[in-house]
């Protein structure tokens, strides 16, 4: 039973307070807002970023692509990741398993991005990591952590399968913004949602993987 506004006690009222923001800053703590599943769309072309066939090859090209058909649609998600040492962040393709790299770390502009397998060591892992920074709601830039380079659609242009690249920042940069598509978030920026909505909810999931939640009373 939930009561009223006028019943309630006030000071518990404050302590539930209290402990619904100590809870969403210890969610904080622990995962990024931004990281989740996206579509990511970019702001000039209005082509999504897509690797070609899914492939998890190494070197694959990624390029901008008109929205996918439901078959192939696994090849337009990317699954966003902080790294917290460095508090920059990973794509990786869901239907690939690849992370979106910036090929040979190459620093001049039009250096293309492409698929690659997580590489940790020091000299190739921060052309995998990527400074993502708000430019508008929902739109971010998407900076190489090892260039500071930004990736981009060149010219901004709506052709189907033109490589993505990364290029120092433009005054005129809409083809340098992305649009970050919601298709998931994870598990405890789903709880720091209901308890901000309701703080009695309490969230179940039958295992740690399951995409199936419950809301118990």
């Amino acid at each position: 039973m939930v009561l009223s506004s006028e019943n309630a006690d006030p000071q518990r009222k404050l302590e539930g307070e209290s402990s619904s923001s100590e809870l969403a800053k210890a969610i904080d703590e622990v995962i990024h807002p931004l990281e989740g599943m996206y579509i990511l769309k970019n702001k000039k072309s209005r082509t999504n970023l897509d690797i070609i066939n899914g492939s998890p090859q190494e070197g694959a090209r990624i390029y901008g692509y008109e929205p996918a058909a439901e078959d192939k649609i696994g090849n337009q998600l990317w699954i966003v990741e902080r790294d917290p040492p460095s508090e920059t962040f990973t794509l990786r393709n869901l239907q690939s398993g690849t992370y979106v790299d910036l090929a040979g770390g190459q620093s001049g502009n039009g250096s293309p991005v492409v698929g690659y397998s997580r590489n940790l060591s020091a000299t190739q892992r921060t052309r995998q990591e990527w400074r993502i920074e708000e430019r508008e709601l929902d739109h971010y830039t998407i900076q190489c952590s090892r260039t500071e380079t930004y990736l981009e659609i060149p010219g901004g242009k709506p052709t189907n399968s033109l490589v993505a690249t990364c290029s120092a920042a433009e005054i005129e940069n809409d083809h340098q913004v992305w649009c970050f598509e919601p298709v998931s978030c994870a598990r405890t920026t789903l709880l720091k949602l209901f308890q901000a909505w309701k703080p009695e909810i309490r969230l179940f999931a039958p295992s740690g993987e399951s995409i199936q939640y419950f809301l118990l009373p």
